[in-house]
């Protein structure tokens, strides 16, 4: 398709298997293909490549690349999570803000250093955040740096971090 989709620097795509017998060898294989390109230059080539790997079952043993794939696996946005979305809605800011995003959030247990990401199919850019919480609500109000953006009718694809490693994605 046409999506853009940039990593710079190192990088894991993190995939979650389910085993249907535990006790028989996994086969893992892979078609990638993607464009690798020179920031200097902008020059890009195609890269294809088709890695294969074999799991047998028996005993895990701890080691670096282990830890790290837990560790990245555990930072991924899950969904659900600690905050219920009650309300989404489209406020007239005015002249100075145009129309912003307004999410509020049920709290169903204490929640602290909250952070809201806000995508959709046009990749607005919004100001930073203004988060308020209060008692068991966080209100969120999300600010396009351009104001002239109509919102209304777009989906957004809303990612909320939270008490510092958790987190949950969610359109």
């Amino acid at each position: 398709d046409n999506d853009i989709i940039a990593y710079s620097g190192n990088f894991a795509i993190p995939v979650l298997f389910e085993v249907k017998d535990n006790q028989a060898d996994l086969k893992l294989t892979a078609d990638v293909k993607f464009s690798l390109c020179r920031i200097e230059t902008g020059e890009c080539r195609e890269v294809n490549f088709k890695p294969e790997m074999t799991l047998r079952p028996g005993m895990v043993f701890r080691s670096a690349v282990r830890n790290f794939v837990t560790q990245s696996f555990n930072l991924l946005p899950q969904t659900g999570g600690d905050l219920k979305l009650k309300a989404a809605v489209i406020d007239d800011g005015g002249e100075d803000e145009g129309q912003v995003l307004r999410l509020v959030y049920k709290r169903l247990r204490e929640t602290a250093k909250v952070d809201v990401f806000a995508d959709g199919e046009e990749h607005w850019e919004f100001q930073r955040p203004r988060i308020a919480i209060n008692d068991d609500e966080i209100t969120v109000r999300l600010i396009p740096k351009e104001k002239q953006n109509n919102l209304v009718g777009k989906e957004f694809e809303i990612t909320v971090s939270y008490n510092e490693h958790d987190s949950f994605r969610e359109k």
